[in-house]
């Protein structure tokens, strides 16, 4: 969401230092409005950093289609590179791509499109942090509050640069050295409070909301097979020992047609540490069982079964906390 937000004024401050005539450059969030209050986090920082969610455009308020058939759209993906099933339609609008998860886009872009894809850094604010201070630095310096939504997006991905968890590069360290000397915040104070935001909301929502409310379509699946990843701040066993945990999956896997959905569960141990679980969920037991026998064949993940009452499903311990969804998710539907 902040990626899409920076990313928007960027452009709009680069036309205007070309005189350029702009068209109307809007950040969209591809989500229903209703699900921003689902992620707790996401609010926090814009509460911090004085953005209204209502101000902002989701997906459904909109008219996507209308704008196709007048011939007025032109969409840039931000932070990934793939549009979900039911938007295929509009990849013959898409003008730009910037994203850092794996590339897909071989045969289903035009080759001569702008795309920007770097898997080496741990956040696509990163990009875009980098591209401020390469082209424009004076933007973030007369605008501390973009600064600190892009500071708090990488911290919050990259789990305040945590080495363990193994997901911030040499790039994003440096991204945030410089906008920590732009907004002068204590970044350990600033993610204390994202985090406590995030894991304070796990406790309140519905087995249900937590499943939707960080949810990826795989952006291939094979042949009628289809894969997708809910990633949740709490631990797997808390999930699963909900009483209505059941009737969530089952309504949420069945609603979205997904023979397997992974439940990528990340949280803070009882000594602090950084800590991951995994859940299968497929009710096809062939499927289920040639899932499993994969992911326990994986050195990388290291899993190890964690005994509980999960109807059609599976659950691990994953050893290493350095492998995110943006690694499981593509390796399970190759």
């Amino acid at each position: 969401m902040v990626s899409a937000m920076a990313h928007a004024y960027f452009n709009d401050q680069v036309n205007k230092s070309f005189d350029q005539p702009s068209s109307v450059l809007l950040p969209l969030f591809n989500l229903p409005r209703a699900d921003i209050a689902l992620r707790a986090e996401a609010v926090q920082l814009f509460a911090e950093c004085n953005v209204n969610p209502e101000s902002v455009a989701c997906i459904d308020d909109v008219d996507l289609a209308r704008l196709q058939d007048a011939g007025h759209l032109k969409l840039t993906l931000i932070d990934h590179n793939v549009l979900p099933p039911h938007q295929r339609r509009y990849v013959p609008d898409v003008v730009e791509i910037l994203d850092h998860h794996d590339d897909h886009t071989e045969d289903v872009f035009d080759p001569n499109l702008p795309i920007w894809i770097e898997p080496e850094v741990g956040t696509c604010a990163t990009l875009i942090a980098e591209c401020f201070f390469d082209q424009m630095p004076s933007a973030l310096e007369s605008n501390p509050d973009l600064a600190r939504l892009l500071l708090g997006v990488i911290l919050f991905k990259t789990i305040n640069l945590d080495p363990e968890a193994g997901l911030a590069t040499d790039r994003d360290i440096k991204a945030v050295d410089k906008l920590v000397d732009v907004t002068g915040e204590d970044r350990g104070a600033l993610f204390a409070r994202l985090r406590d935001s995030q894991f304070g909301s796990a406790a309140t929502l519905s087995p249900y909301d937590l499943l939707r409310r960080d949810y990826r379509d795989a952006d291939e699946s094979p042949g009628d097979v289809r894969v997708g990843a809910s990633s949740l701040p709490t631990s797997l066993v808390r999930f699963v020992g909900h009483s209505d945990a059941g009737a969530a999956l089952e309504r949420f896997a069945s609603e979205r047609d997904l023979t397997v959905l992974l439940i990528v569960c990340v949280f803070v141990g009882d000594e602090g540490e950084p800590r991951r679980q995994l859940g299968v969920y497929c009710r096809d037991d062939a499927m289920r069982g040639a899932v499993d026998a994969f992911l326990r064949g994986d050195d990388k993940l290291a899993l190890k079964a964690v005994d509980l009452e999960f109807e059609f499903g599976i659950g691990y311990d994953q050893g290493d906390v350095r492998v995110s969804r943006r690694v499981v998710l593509p390796a399970v539907v190759r």
